[in-house]
């Protein structure tokens, strides 16, 4: 009788390990998958936001143009910012510039840091401050570039 108690408590010892490791094995895939797509949707974002900014870029150099629109700016849910203080970040190479994003607390200079390691910038002379744009999802979101009087000016 005594002998049946052991084999029976060895049996749940060991389907309870068994147990423990699978959990253990199931939190770890799914923080994997999770990190991956999170990932995989950071680099879209930030290739969108390249993008943008090449459209603006092209708008601001046209020396034949003073009020012009850039339609469907994206990526959706980051904002375009334009630092022009003292504090920027180290892709303004200590010019004004304007910045896509996303927000964060603007705490301690988090927003800067924030911008510096996953957004894109584009140093711009004549850059006008203007408050944050929020980039509306859908490609709503369009912004108007006026480059008269010497000054970029963004709505």
């Amino acid at each position: 009788m005594e002998i049946m108690k052991k084999n029976k408590a060895m049996l749940l010892t060991e389907e309870t390990l068994k147990m423990i490791l699978a959990l253990i094995g199931l939190v770890l895939l799914i923080y994997f998958l999770t990190s991956l797509y999170y990932s995989s949707s950071g680099q879209k974002k930030h290739s969108e936001a390249i993008a943008t900014i090449s459209r603006i870029s092209k708008v601001i150099e046209n020396v034949n143009s003073i009020n012009e629109n850039v339609n469907s700016i994206t990526p959706a849910g980051w904002y375009v910012f334009s630092f022009v203080g003292k504090e920027k970040p180290n892709q303004c190479s200590g010019g004004k510039c304007l910045c896509i994003c996303g927000k964060t607390l603007n705490f301690f200079s988090w927003q800067i840091k924030k911008c510096d390691k996953n957004g894109v910038c584009l140093n711009v002379p004549n850059l006008e401050n203007f408050n944050p744009i929020k980039i509306s999802p859908g490609g709503r979101t369009s912004i108007n570039i006026d480059k008269s009087g010497g000054l970029v000016k963004i709505n």
